[in-house]
């Protein structure tokens, strides 16, 4: 898990240097949006949803 971290960090890192500031913005928000959609899947909702026959 850390080294995961760490590689997010570096990836990171080398993105902010190689995109323009808006266009970053844009990767960071797509970034977010996708740790927020995984934690959601974390949580069990995925099935919770298969479960439910309705």
């Amino acid at each position: 898990m850390f080294i995961v971290a760490l590689m997010g960090l570096v990836f990171s890192a080398i993105l902010s240097r190689l995109l323009k500031p808006k266009e970053f913005g844009v990767v960071a928000s797509a970034y977010v949006l996708q740790r927020f959609g995984q934690f959601i899947d974390d949580l069990g909702v995925g099935q919770a949803l298969v479960q439910n026959p309705n």
